[in-house]
């Protein structure tokens, strides 16, 4: 049976789930968490676990109370259920059995093998009131970087790209300097600090030189990714010669010279195996995983993007719809005519603005294909 929520219940879940969310560009590898502790209906605390190794959210709530004995009998609202283990901070679980709560409120379970549902179970044989689920799917969107790469052992991938009103990514001789607007380029370096890895191919690298860091807004770098299946690449170009942050250079090829000279700069070669004359994908995701790359985000260029759309790697697409129409162009490679095994993908419109000139589209990949009549 469902428990049913008042009013009052789920504003305060809510406010925990804004809080969680300001640990954006500084929780991970750790999920964002957010705390409130109230009393008789009244907000006395807040906390959020703002970046790795700082405090978590319930330790940072139950800190700021000065007078403890505020704490008797009041609620404490969890947007995940608390850390049993020792990591950076002792364990969540200890300092909260400390104190006699009225209820404890939990918007989802932690699906860490070091904790999952340990937490609660823990609490509940304490005699606590545990009351779970509240907000719970709010909660597990909040953090579904984290539950995938815990759970289906591979990033989380986000696919962003720049588009001409007509669908082309690029000019024809390959270019994409600039479609977009410049405020777009600023929001483009947000979703960067978003990201643990930031992915692009040959191509995009030789037409645009990028730098893919996040030079226009104020947050951490992500680790740089090149795909270069043949080792063709010459290490002229920024992601090679700046030494922050780490390129990661990607290929099928090893060239013993090259890996000497990416590593004067702290650079690495990753040597992987091909399948049907492309990188292996599946040994790709494997090696994102065991580099601690939670979110990876995939800019371009076409063939790049489109390798993951043709192999359904991906769970969010973003598209910059820029207002130009160009009469020739580069674009998507999507699936070969010959490929007819390959199922239709459904895609979900979650959230649009616009950003100067340009409209910003946010998709998310649905599980189920569509059915055509």
């Amino acid at each position: 049976m469902k428990e049913k929520w008042s009013i009052v219940e789920l504003k305060i879940m809510r406010r925990a789930l804004v809080l969680a969310r300001k640990g954006l560009y500084g929780a991970h590898p750790n999920p964002m968490v957010g705390c409130v502790i109230a009393k008789n209906g009244r907000i006395i605390s807040e906390g959020y676990h703002k970046e790795f190794g700082s405090l978590h959210a319930e330790i940072m709530a139950i800190n700021k109370v000065k007078d403890k004995s505020m704490l008797e009998d009041s609620d404490l609202f969890l947007t995940l259920e608390p850390c049993t283990h020792i990591g950076k901070q002792p364990p969540c679980i200890d300092t909260i059995r400390q104190i006699r709560w009225r209820n404890i409120y939990i918007a989802s379970e932690d699906c860490d093998k070091r904790v999952c549902g340990e937490g609660i179970k823990i609490l509940r044989k304490d005699g606590f009131s545990v009351r779970f689920g509240l907000l719970e799917e709010e909660a597990i969107n909040l953090n579904k970087v984290f539950f995938t790469f815990k759970i289906q052992k591979r990033p989380f991938i986000t696919l962003k790209a720049a588009v001409s009103t007509n669908g082309f990514l690029a000019w024809k001789d390959g270019h994409s300097k600039w479609l977009s607007c410049e405020k777009s380029l600023i929001e483009a370096h947000k979703l960067r600090a978003e990201a643990d890895g930031i992915l692009v191919g040959r191509e995009t690298v030789q037409n645009d030189n990028p730098e893919l860091t996040t030079r226009l807004f104020k947050g951490r770098s992500p680790k740089r990714f090149i795909i270069d299946r043949r080792n063709k690449l010459s290490l002229k170009y920024k992601v090679f010669e700046q030494k922050s942050p780490v390129t990661y250079y990607i290929t099928t090829k090893r060239n013993l010279h090259k890996e000497a000279q990416l590593a004067k700069n702290g650079h690495k070669m990753i040597i992987l195996n091909e399948s049907n004359n492309k990188i292996n994908m599946e040994e790709l995701m494997f090696k994102l995983h065991e580099l601690d790359i939670s979110h990876l985000l995939v800019e371009g260029g076409g063939k790049t993007i489109s390798e993951f759309i043709n192999n359904s790697l991906f769970d969010k697409l973003i598209l910059c719809v820029t207002p130009f129409i160009l009469p020739q162009g580069r674009g998507f490679a999507f699936f070969n005519e010959s490929n007819t095994s390959h199922p239709s993908l459904a895609l979900k419109l979650i959230f649009q603005k616009n950003i100067g000139q340009d409209l910003w589209l946010e998709y998310q990949l649905l599980k189920e294909p569509y059915e055509f009549a």
